[in-house]
């Protein structure tokens, strides 16, 4: 058993005061003696701040003045622990709710192998918790692109219990002080997206391994946080998130581009803007349209 390993746990809120109180209470009912949860809230108008504090008087709070993004609000609580004195920490999101032993499989694999930088759990759906949301992450290094293999199959009890791969989900995972002082922290470009393929990429080129365990479960409300509960006039997805995943994949491959096959990636992307941007012209969606474009450039034309 390894309750004697003292974690630091790190959610970011913005707005999702019932899912972030739901992912709490998961945590609190966790059979693992020694956590300590870290709530940094990035701006939420939904007085989120003052209803958690009242019913999770004990946990850490960080408090945003604006929306900082999913990337700058891990990295500040990550600072703050660094001075502190644990020996794993974890990034949560807030739409996720865990089960009770889910820590343990996590650590054990960590330290079944002194090259693995960092476990990541099963994460299955919320709304069909017999499906996969994640589990493996392949790169596909001639188009340059990222894949959830065997997304929302129901091939469980096939999955290897333990095994390595690609790229890791900043949903959820484990890592040490040690391997975030020599890799580095999220980078900060990216907002929201992407951060996590490339720390998983940026840890690998260090010579880590990224593990995983299917035995530790966490279950995920999908784009909790950029999806409106009610269908708005361009669909349930924000705008904004078309954005930050188009920019973004540019942003990655410019950052990463002798990785992959540069004609390529370069060919897909093509391939997937068009597609999108015919969609989005067939479908009326003006706002999506524009954020596309605009992440398109900005993606492109960004310093890096």
């Amino acid at each position: 058993m390894n309750l004697n390993k003292k974690i630091a746990i790190i959610i970011v809120n913005w707005n999702t005061y019932e899912l972030t109180r739901s992912c709490i209470w998961s945590l609190m009912n966790c059979r693992y003696n020694d956590l300590e949860i870290f709530l940094v809230d990035n701006n939420s108008k939904d007085n989120s701040v003052s209803k958690l504090k009242k019913e999770f008087k004990k946990i850490n709070y960080i408090i945003n003045n604006k929306n900082t993004g999913f990337s700058c609000a891990n990295n500040k609580a990550i600072n703050i622990i660094l001075k502190k004195n644990f020996d794993f920490i974890m990034l949560l999101n807030s739409d996720t709710e865990v089960s009770a032993l889910f820590l343990n499989p996590l650590i054990e694999t960590f330290n079944s192998n002194k090259l693995i930088g960092a476990v990541q759990p099963l994460i299955l759906n919320w709304d069909d918790k017999s499906t996969i949301w994640k589990y493996e992450g392949i790169f596909n290094y001639f188009l340059g692109l990222t894949i959830h293999k065997n997304k929302r199959t129901n091939i469980i009890e096939n999955l290897e219990t333990t095994k390595f791969t690609d790229w890791i989900s900043g949903c959820c995972f484990i890592t040490t002080p040690s391997v975030l002082k020599e890799v580095g922290l999220l980078d900060e470009i990216y907002f929201a997206y992407f951060e996590d393929v490339d720390w998983s990429l940026r840890l690998r080129k260090k010579g880590y391994l990224l593990g995983l365990n299917k035995n530790s479960i966490i279950y995920h409300h999908e784009s909790g946080s950029s999806k409106s509960s009610q269908k708005q006039k361009e669909g349930y997805l924000s705008p904004k998130s078309h954005y930050y995943n188009f920019r973004n994949h540019i942003i990655f491959l410019r950052k990463h581009y002798k990785e992959f096959n540069f004609y390529g990636a370069i060919l897909y992307q093509l391939f997937k803007i068009l597609l999108y941007n015919s969609y989005f012209i067939i479908r009326f969606r003006r706002k999506k349209l524009i954020n596309l474009w605009k992440g398109v450039y900005d993606g492109l034309t960004i310093k890096i």
